[in-house]
Formats: C-alpha cells, sequence, structure tokens
C-alpha cells in the first residue's frame, strides 16, 4: 500500500505515562533495544520491551518498537495485536496494520477498519487513498475510483486522489481519462510532476 506524504500524522502525545517515565528515559530504552537488535539478539530486545510494557503498558513508542521487533521475525499475529493496543495509531501504523490483514487473508476486516476510520474521519486523504488502493487490489476498480471521486468532492484540493485515479484509469487503458487526471493533479500541485514518470512508468 502506498503512503500519503502529505497527509499529516495522526499521532498525539502519549498519554498515560508516569511523569517519572518520560521522553528521555523512553529514548534511551528504545534506544537500548536498538542495540540489541543491531547484535541480531531480538529474544532480548523482546524480553527488554515486554517487561518496560508491563510498568508502562499505554507507552506508544515502546508497543511500535515490539511490533516492528515481531514483524522483523514473522511473528505477524503478535505484530497485529501490538499495533491493536496502541492508544494513537500513525498513518505508518494503519499501513503496517491494513497490510497484516491482507498478508493473512483478512482483506474484509482492513476494510471495516479503513471504512470505519474514513467515516470518522471525513476530511483526511489518506483513508480515502488507502481504501481505494485496496479496491484496486482486489480489481474492483470501479469502487476505487468511487471512493476517489467521494474525496475529490468532500476535500477541495485533493491532488493525489487525481493521480490515483489516472493510474487506475491507465490500468483500464482510459489514456484520455488518465491524462486529465494527472492534468488536474498537476494543476493542484505543479511539485507532483516531479514523480510523474514513475506514475506512467509503472503501468
Amino acid at each position: 500500500m502506498e503512503k500519503d506524504n502529505k497527509t499529516d500524522k495522526m499521532a498525539a502525545p502519549e498519554s498515560g505515562l508516569s511523569q517519572e517515565y518520560n521522553e528521555e528515559l523512553i529514548q534511551k530504552d528504545l534506544e537500548m533495544a536498538d542495540r540489541y537488535c543491531q547484535q541480531q539478539d531480538f529474544m532480548a530486545a523482546i524480553a527488554l520491551l515486554t517487561q518496560l510494557l508491563k510498568q508502562h503498558p499505554t507507552a506508544d513508542s515502546l508497543l511500535r518498537k515490539r511490533a516492528a521487533v515481531f514483524l522483523g521475525l514473522g511473528l505477524t499475529k503478535e505484530a497485529a495485536q501490538d499495533l491493536d493496543n496502541l492508544q494513537e495509531m500513525t498513518l505508518d501504523d494503519l499501513i503496517a496494520r491494513i497490510n497484516l490483514y491482507i498478508q493473512n487473508q483478512e482483506t474484509s476486516k482492513a476494510f471495516e477498519v479503513l471504512k470505519k476510520r474514513n467515516e470518522e474521519n471525513p476530511a483526511s486523504k489518506a483513508e480515502y487513498l488507502l481504501l481505494s488502493q485496496l479496491h484496486a487490489s482486489q480489481k474492483d476498480y470501479n469502487a476505487a475510483m468511487d471512493v476517489l471521486q467521494k474525496g475529490m468532492d468532500r476535500i477541495h484540493t485533493f491532488p493525489e486522489a487525481y493521480k490515483e485515479r489516472g493510474r487506475i484509469r491507465m490500468l483500464l487503458h482510459d489514456s484520455k481519462g488518465a491524462m486529465d487526471d494527472l492534468r488536474k493533479a498537476l494543476e493542484q500541485d505543479p511539485d507532483m510532476l516531479n514523480n510523474l514518470n514513475g506514475t506512467l512508468s509503472n503501468q
């Protein structure tokens, strides 16, 4: 799944942490976990993070790090559980979780999560793009374009949606429609020209 780089992350400051366990201490613990990983001692990293999470269960940074270690070991179930336990999910977290649903052949759950988030965040670009890309991955191109149109109707400036619809229209051999969409994307964001060649060459 592609990431909407222009969409702000939906992260919030970590809540529920004791004042004694501040961001500086969290960073030191994360650096220790990183050192274990660099030494290929992933079990030690997991043990450290697990112990810390027993003391500070609402520390999203620790959950995120342990999920990443689990993913690196192919432990997708454990990684998914950590992502589900996050207090606040960033865009990166959302993409990782959706990819796990797909990997575990739980596409219907991925649709459910994205549709719910889309309803809760109608002004957020990310959900429209991810939902459209999920439909497209299932070859349901009409549904994918319907989602993008809905997003463009609600968000006045949405060049990423035009670009994505242009990509889909290229897949459907609708060259004229694709070029019209890509032209509109460039009108809204001229800087998108730098990435346009990649879009066209990947068709």
